[in-house]
């Protein structure tokens, strides 16, 4: 038994169990305030910082402990995808120059405030808290395996984990078609899912590390930028345009431009020539039951 494995685990432990107490924190400050899109955004952020920190240690936590907290986890974010993504398409509008035309903000705003309400209540059903509850359990009572309770976590093999991750990410963004969506989606996923890790296992990990969450907020940005734009395309060709006056309409043809031209610049710069249809920008990456846009974890 070294007292270093058995403090690695104890930090271990500890960078979990405060991850899920910001869950509840957050859901507070939603429920708190649920009309401003910052409390839902930092909420939503916390549910996955924690998914990720759970599939991090995936090698060394018990394995149907593991399973039920990714899948709980899962469960609960997804449903504040779609009003993220209307959040975002709702800046968007916003932020047009010159200003868009009050009708159309005024729809945008309207389904936003409608999905907020339905994802409130869902937060207040007893099945939601329960997968939040689950998620809580198992990060905060982690069942260890390979004798790791007893011995310890050896911090090179965590920093040998990190190097895996950080190189398999490396890989697949270096081959990234960014014309797959699909693709696209899930390694802007995976590096949040690294920097994550960087940022909160800091003290257990290599100097380097620090770096690589750098370059992974670049990744993420990057690849985040083009993901919305293809959001953005599939909401705006569906938003319901009945009673809109003509000013509206040429601002929903001006935003659909836009979105448009980002898409394409990003897929010129590995040589395509065009962007995809919406249909294509809405494709599962990894692994939950999709919203109109943005599909969400695995």
């Amino acid at each position: 038994m070294s007292k270093e494995n058995i403090l690695a685990k104890h930090r271990v432990e500890w960078v979990l169990a405060e991850a899920a107490d910001n869950v509840e924190t957050r859901q507070a400050a939603f429920f708190d305030d649920p009309d401003d899109p910052e409390t839902m955004h930092k909420f939503r952020v916390s549910i996955r910082t924690l998914r990720s920190l759970c599939r991090f240690i995936a090698p060394w936590q018990d394995k149907k402990q593991n399973r039920a907290v990714d899948r709980a986890l899962r469960d609960a974010v997804r449903e504040t995808s779609r009003l993220r993504e209307l959040d975002v398409l709702e800046e968007q509008i916003a932020s047009m120059e010159p200003a868009p035309a009050p009708d159309l903000l005024s729809a945008c705003s309207k389904a936003a405030r409608e999905e907020r309400q339905r994802v409130r209540a869902v937060f207040s059903r007893k099945e939601t808290r329960r997968l939040l509850s689950i998620g809580r359990r198992g990060t905060r009572a982690i069942a260890w395996r390979d004798g790791i309770a007893v011995e310890g976590l050896p911090a090179d093999r965590i920093a040998e984990r990190f190097q895996e991750l950080l190189e398999a990410q490396d890989d697949r963004y270096g081959s990234l078609d960014r014309a797959d969506a699909e693709r696209t989606h899930m390694v802007r996923k995976r590096a949040k899912e690294v920097r994550y890790a960087a940022v909160k296992f800091e003290g257990l990990l290599p100097p380097g590390a620090a770096d690589a969450a750098e370059r992974m907020k670049d990744v993420q940005d990057e690849l985040g930028a083009l993901c919305d734009a293809r959001v953005n395309v599939v909401l705006l060709s569906s938003l319901p345009t009945d009673g809109l006056s003509i000013r509206a309409h040429i601002n929903i043809t001006e935003a659909l431009a836009q979105n448009y031209a980002r898409i394409e610049a990003a897929l010129d710069k590995e040589g395509h020539v065009a962007a995809e249809s919406p249909a294509d920008s809405t494709t599962e990456a990894d692994g939950e039951p999709p919203t109109q846009g943005e599909r969400d974890e695995q």
